[in-house]
């Protein structure tokens, strides 16, 4: 059973007392900061970043930097605030031309072009999406 004390204190807590984001970062450092030869060779993480504060998300690259070194990490993610803590040549984009997913890796200044038109479709995406939620309410 999952239980933890804070810094100078007695008070015990458990998994049901912890946020989304406290669990998320728990079972990752678990996962991540074990000894090499304990880990799986590959690790594949869907959005790892979820319920994070942004310093825990970058404590969370730090941790994926180091574990790394000995094991295939790959990581998906929509979070341009992660993407910014890897260089351009850890990074491979998909783009979905003529409904097909189409992998590159994209040199410093392509990426930034890439990343500034995905944060603005995805902004204008939510944009629409509330418009339309609000449309169908309003109806």
């Amino acid at each position: 059973m999952l239980q933890w004390r804070e810094k100078n204190s007695d008070v015990i807590f458990g998994p049901h007392q912890a946020s989304d984001g406290t669990l998320r970062i728990m079972a990752l450092i678990t996962l991540l900061l074990q000894p090499a030869s304990e880990r799986p060779k590959v690790i594949i993480l869907d959005e790892p970043e979820l319920g994070l504060h942004p310093h825990a998300m970058s404590m969370l690259a730090g941790i994926l930097h180091s574990a790394s070194i000995q094991t295939q990490i790959i990581v998906a993610t929509q979070s341009t605030t992660l993407i910014d803590h890897f260089l351009p040549h850890q990074i491979i984009v998909v783009d979905r031309p003529n409904r097909a997913s189409e992998f590159k890796r994209l040199d410093a200044d392509r990426l930034a072009d890439w990343l500034e038109g995905y944060s603005y479709c995805r902004e204008m995406s939510s944009f629409c999406q509330m418009a339309q939620e609000i449309g169908e309410f309003v109806y």
